[in-house]
């Protein structure tokens, strides 16, 4: 593209984030912001623009809902038994947003110190971290994601190990370590893994008012 900063400026990534866009518009931008940087750091600016938007207009919920959703999940915490597939043990908060120009060493860091049972078979989640506005996971697996769409969530994630190929609308990536991704609003994609060992990745699922 010839002036990529004039299709910034076009207004079609504001589109795009309000789910304005047809289908073949929406992986256009999709194939743009895989493949032009500058693309995907805007539409990273708009989301976060559009959420704190959200954040600021949001009303409060009456107090009465708190009493009985802690009542629904203090219930069904006493049923529930911790798999060994998930972790949820001390879940910090604040943890930074993913980007294009993620920290390796600090996301490895993180991880060093989860230790997945021995016997956990394909797929190992653990909750690295968890605000209002984000969850962030680890995640160790060798489980293909079978085509899915998010509407109303963003999807960002970082190769810590192995490799995986990532197929978003018609674009399809061939991910390795050190590489990073954002998913898209409203694209078909999936993820199959290359490596022959379990793949590690930082996945970190975001909410789009």
């Amino acid at each position: 593209m010839e002036d990529i900063q004039a299709y910034i400026s076009s207004g079609v990534l504001e589109q795009y984030v309000m789910g304005e866009l047809t289908a073949v518009e929406a992986e256009e931008v999709a194939r743009f912001a895989a493949i032009y940087p500058q693309v995907q750091a805007e539409l990273d600016a708009i989301m976060e623009a559009l959420e704190g938007y959200a954040m600021a207009h949001a009303k409060a919920p009456p107090a009465s809902l708190k009493t009985q959703l802690l009542a629904t999940i203090e219930a069904g915490a006493s049923k529930k038994k911790l798999t060994d597939q998930d972790s949820t043990d001390s879940i910090p908060e604040g943890l930074p947003d993913l980007n294009e120009a993620a920290d390796l060493p600090y996301w490895r860091s993180l991880t060093a110190a989860v230790q997945p049972p021995a016997n956990f078979g394909e797929h190992f989640t653990h909750v690295l971290g968890q605000d209002a506005q984000k969850v962030t996971l680890m995640v160790l697996t060798k489980r293909k994601v079978e085509e899915e769409i998010h509407d109303d969530m963003v999807e960002k994630f970082l190769v810590l190990k192995g490799s995986c190929r990532c197929v978003v609308g018609e674009y399809v990536n061939d991910m390795n370590e050190g590489d990073y991704m954002a998913i898209p609003l409203h694209v078909p994609h999936s993820v199959t893994i290359t490596s022959k060992e379990h793949s590690l990745f930082i996945l970190q699922r975001k909410m789009v008012a």
